[in-house]
């Protein structure tokens, strides 16, 4: 059969699952063709109809039982450049937004000083009533933080976080102070112990916006640039994605944007506690004693557990003037990674409302968190016996609950509190989701933070 012959046998039987077509406008469906080329309608399957003349006339493309966004992103990848329309004859408004969220996410690429032929680009025309500014908010700010994660150490330390934090959100006008120097060793001593061996100095990094008599949110995020893992040094392979170590930073810089730039009327306070865990003459070593903010001492029981005991410090600070809610951010436990994989960020939380809200709201936006327990019990593990606590138990079991008990001993017990516990790296690629870093969960969390006030 001749391509050109095809157009005479489009009433044969459709196909009975559903599908939707990316298209050109005018063009018909064409059944015997999808057929011949064994089209199923299959999730993510791509089938394209050709013109006479050889070009791309129309697209059908297979979805699941749930319409998501990485079912337009395997389009995406599997289509030329040019420029197309959405066909939303069977799509729902919210159908609608979930695909063109995926189709506005693929198009990352990350490649620093590797030149890359262009190839063109793939435009995808808006449709008219969908929420494109709330899409393109959330496209920018997870391209900026997985540009963040991305940047190799060098070139993004301690210092250079902090005065990209403060410039990036000047421009948002929001208010920045960097703590340093002898300010942080005497205010916030847990960060400078754990940052002091750095080449570049540890820094607090404290940013605020909004309106004070607003619902006030308070994001912390661990700003480890690069975690050798200190004299509990990692392993070659372990040590080898360690720039992505300020994830939890990233995360909270790019929530802080979204909710700044969708307009929702929050009082929003930053703080990023921003070191290198290196080694030097300088460098704290395994079974010192360290102080914190609020008086507590610790135990290094192991200097590669350093992101919580550097958050200790901004816990306790951001819990001083009585959020509504603090959430903090962290690539903290490769515990979280082994219950959940590395797609899928754990959470704790101190609000049982709040850890059934953030399940649900991330269900709903396909972009999951998943709560595992606080087990209160756990405690005695870290607790220690020259000191308050130690940093770490004396076995790996549970080790992401120890991290969340230890984190909540600097939380203000009338706060409500979600801690987040995530990879922030895509080990491998796949259709919007390339390898590197990431930041999952954050359409999630962004949902929550808009529901909070209905709740």
């Amino acid at each position: 059969m001749q391509i050109t012959d095809y157009e005479e046998y489009i009433l044969i039987k459709p196909i009975t699952k559903q599908v939707f077509t990316i298209k050109n406008i005018h063009c018909k469906k064409k059944y015997l063709w999808s057929t011949m080329n064994k089209f199923e309608a299959k999730p993510n399957q791509v089938c394209f109809f050709p013109s006479r003349k050889g070009k791309i006339k129309e697209i059908w493309f297979g979805i699941s039982d749930i319409i998501s966004p990485w079912n337009m992103a395997s389009v995406f990848i599997n289509i030329p450049a040019g420029n197309y329309i959405l066909d939303t004859s069977f799509l729902s408004i919210p159908q609608q937004e979930i695909l063109m969220t995926g189709w506005s996410i693929s198009s990352y690429s990350y490649h620093w000083n590797k030149q890359v032929k262009n190839s063109g680009s793939k435009f995808l025309a808006w449709p008219k009533k969908i929420n494109k500014k709330r899409i393109v908010s959330i496209k920018e700010s997870m391209f900026l933080g997985r540009d963040l994660i991305n940047i190799p150490a060098h070139n993004l330390n301690s210092t250079n976080l902090a005065n990209f934090t403060k410039l990036f959100f000047s421009n948002l006008n929001a208010k920045c102070k960097i703590i340093n120097d002898n300010d942080l060793k005497k205010n916030f001593p847990a960060i400078h112990a754990i940052g002091k061996a750095g080449e570049t100095p540890p820094c607090l990094i404290d940013v605020k916006w909004g309106n004070n008599s607003h619902t006030k949110v308070t994001l912390v995020g661990k700003g480890v640039c690069f975690d050798s893992g200190g004299l509990n040094i990692k392993s070659e392979k372990s040590m080898l994605i360690m720039k992505k170590d300020m994830g939890g930073a990233a995360y909270c810089i790019a929530l802080a944007k979204l909710i700044i730039e969708l307009g929702l009327t929050y009082r929003i306070r930053v703080l990023i506690p921003s070191v290198e865990n290196s080694i030097s003459h300088k460098a704290i070593r395994p079974m010192d004693i360290i102080n914190t903010k609020k008086g507590l001492s610790v135990e290094i029981n192991n200097t590669d557990a350093e992101g919580r005991v550097i958050l200790a410090d901004a816990l306790f600070e951001g819990s001083k003037d009585n959020p509504d809610i603090l959430i903090d951010c962290a690539t903290l436990t490769g515990a979280a990674r082994i219950a959940m994989g590395t797609e899928v960020p754990v959470f704790f939380t101190n609000n049982k409302k709040m850890g059934k809200m953030l399940m649900e709201e991330s269900e709903k936006e396909q972009d999951l968190l998943w709560e595992l327990p606080i087990i209160k019990n756990y405690k005695k593990q870290i607790t220690g016996n020259i000191s308050d606590l130690k940093n770490v138990g004396k076995t790996p079991y549970g080790g992401a609950i120890l991290a969340a008990i230890f984190l909540e001993e600097f939380v203000d017990k009338n706060s409500t509190w979600i801690h987040i516990d995530t990879m922030a790296w895509n080990l491998y690629s796949s259709p919007g989701k390339p390898e590197g870093g990431d930041l999952m969960g954050l359409r999630g969390i962004i949902r929550f933070i808009e529901s909070f006030k209905s709740y």
